[in-house]
């Protein structure tokens, strides 16, 4: 290996005849060696590794919960409260947001969850869907905002609180209805 070791203004560098030379010499300073005391050292210091403490899901999930606004909040609680998917018009009406709204409402929603590494596609299931001449998005909760979704309710104002109550009180009534065989 022809290498060239010259001195410049920033301190010592290497010069290599050939591509594939050049590949080598970044692999021989890649392998933690310093070479001016020559011991080997970690990539990263003891100070790095102790506060790299890894997060739980849950962790994960109570942070977005508290980084997205009420209006994310009530739309996330709602889908959950659908566990076989809910059509945008009638969780427009139950949320009192425009169909127009929930694009970007669960575009924050997504952006805010890369940051805690969740994936929104394990929390919300949306889909265009098309029957007959009738034209909807579709909503169905993911299992991620099933298990986590509970972790909503804290950071809301009264005014979600009775609607989440009120949305609730209708889904069981609806439950019971059905378990006695009363139909939907």
């Amino acid at each position: 290996m022809a290498v060239k070791v010259l001195q410049g203004p920033e301190g010592w560098y290497a010069v290599a005849d050939t591509p594939r030379e050049a590949l080598e010499l970044i692999k021989l300073g890649s392998n933690g060696f310093n070479h001016t005391s020559g011991a080997v050292e970690d990539s990263f210091p003891v100070t790095d590794r102790a506060e790299a403490v890894v997060k739980t899901e849950e962790e994960r999930c109570a942070e977005l919960f508290s980084g997205i606004n009420e209006r994310a909040q009530r739309l996330l609680a709602a889908v959950r409260n659908h566990k076989e998917g809910i059509d945008g018009e009638k969780l427009s009406a139950e949320i009192h947001e425009p169909t127009t709204a929930f694009g970007g409402i669960l575009g924050a929603v997504s952006k805010i969850a890369a940051k805690n590494k969740l994936d929104i596609d394990k929390l919300v299931f949306s889909e265009m869907k098309i029957e007959g001449s009738k034209r909807f998005r579709f909503f169905r909760p993911e299992t991620t905002l099933l298990k986590y979704g509970h972790l909503l309710q804290p950071n809301w104002k009264a005014e979600t609180r009775k609607m989440l109550v009120e949305i609730e009180a209708k889904e069981e009534t609806k439950s019971s209805r059905i378990k006695s065989g009363g139909g939907a």
